[in-house]
């Protein structure tokens, strides 16, 4: 456990979350990246969900290069660049008239659930709800080539059964932070409910400005995980 103390949130609202939703580079050039199981991830969702699928969602993107970046096989276990999840998602929500924030979380508890039961079964099985916090670290860098995670805080309360903890995440991109945070905030309270937490909540907070990455801005989160 990190001695370091979880600085407090800051007054910052990222661009992203009140501007429009155009790269800031051409898709697939960012230094950031995700598994394409995420992407594979928006496949299956716009398969089950969209008349027409990909075909109908990419039919909502004005940006050419974007509409081709997502015509690629994306391979499971391959990196791709991460930037283009947020106008993915936006059309997706668009499509559904719901918020970004409430399909990303719709979304993001649907995938937890399955993956719970087939990827990463062994992972969370028979384990408590408190020993996730320690796990978080691991699932960022299987799934994100970016910035760095660390535990800093496991609260005065914390138990097998009921506590909280405390994730800072490093070098996040702005631009996917109205992707980024929901997905966490719903991805891990899903788990935490699978391993058996009554009220799971999960609170993702920007609390400091880091370094841009290729003129990117890039921040710290703080998740407060509760269980």
């Amino acid at each position: 456990m990190g001695a370091s103390v979880p600085p407090g949130p800051i007054s910052y609202i990222p661009p992203s979350s009140t501007q429009d939703r155009a790269l800031p580079m051409p898709a697939g050039t960012s230094p950031f990246h995700v598994k394409g199981l995420a992407y594979r991830g928006f496949e299956a969702y716009a398969k089950r969900n969209v008349e027409g699928g990909m075909d109908r969602v990419r039919t909502e993107i004005q940006d050419p290069g974007l509409r081709d970046f997502l015509k690629r096989p994306f391979l499971a276990g391959s990196w791709y660049d991460v930037l283009p999840v947020v106008p993915l998602a936006a059309a997706l929500a668009g499509l559904e008239r719901s918020s970004m924030e409430d399909f990303v979380k719709r979304s993001s508890r649907r995938q937890a659930l399955y993956d719970a039961q087939t990827v990463h079964r062994r992972f969370f099985e028979g384990h408590p709800p408190s020993s996730l916090v320690w796990k978080i670290p691991r699932l960022f860098t299987q799934y994100t080539d970016f910035g760095g995670t660390e535990v800093v805080d496991m609260g005065d309360l914390a138990s097998a059964e009921a506590g909280q903890g405390m994730v800072l995440r490093t070098g996040v991109p702005t631009f996917i932070l109205p992707w980024f945070i929901p997905m966490n905030e719903a991805y891990i309270e899903a788990l935490l409910g699978v391993m058996g937490s009554e009220r799971p909540t999960v609170k993702g907070q920007v609390v400091s400005k880091d370094a841009d990455v290729s003129g990117v801005p890039t921040v710290t989160l703080r998740l407060r995980v509760m269980w």
